[in-house]
C-alpha cells in the first residue's frame, strides 16, 4: 500500500535484509504467540477472538502518527510496545536511516515473545496431552 501512494524505499541490499529479517522474526513471534492462544482457547472461534485483539497493537504505535503527537496518557504504552520497535527498524532500515538500538529492541521483543510463547505452548501442551 505505501508503495502505491507514493513511498519510494531508499535503502540498499543491506537495509531490505534487516527490514525483512526483523519483519520475519516478528511474524514467527506472533505465530507462536497465536499457537500459545490456540491451545489456551477451547474452540478455533476462540482462538481467532483472542488473536484478534493482537491486531490492534498497530494503533497505538508510530505506524500511522508520530509517537510524540498522540495523548500522555498512550504516549508510554506506544513507546515501549514491540509493534513500534518493529515498525521503527523496518522504517529506517528502507529509507536507509539509522537503525540505531531500536532494531536491537525489536529483535529482543520477538525473541522474548518467541521464549515465552515455546515455553507456555510446551507446557501447556504437555497439561492437556
Amino acid at each position: 500500500m505505501a508503495l502505491a501512494i507514493g513511498f519510494r524505499p531508499s535503502a540498499g541490499v543491506g537495509g531490505w535484509l534487516v527490514a525483512v529479517g526483523v519483519l520475519a522474526l516478528f511474524v514467527l513471534a506472533l505465530s507462536w504467540l497465536s499457537a500459545t492462544i490456540g491451545i489456551i482457547a477451547g474452540s478455533p472461534e476462540a482462538a481467532n477472538g483472542f488473536t484478534f485483539f493482537v491486531s490492534f497493537l498497530a494503533y497505538p504505535s508510530s505506524a500511522f502518527v508520530p509517537v510524540d503527537t498522540m495523548p500522555s496518557w498512550l504516549r508510554g504504552f506506544a513507546r515501549d510496545q514491540p509493534v513500534n520497535t518493529v515498525v521503527e527498524t523496518t522504517r529506517a532500515a528502507l529509507t536507509g536511516g539509522p537503525v540505531g538500538s531500536v532494531a536491537w529492541h525489536a529483535v529482543l521483543w520477538s525473541l522474548g515473545i518467541i521464549a515465552a510463547s515455546v515455553v507456555a505452548s510446551g507446557m501447556l501442551f504437555n497439561r492437556r496431552s
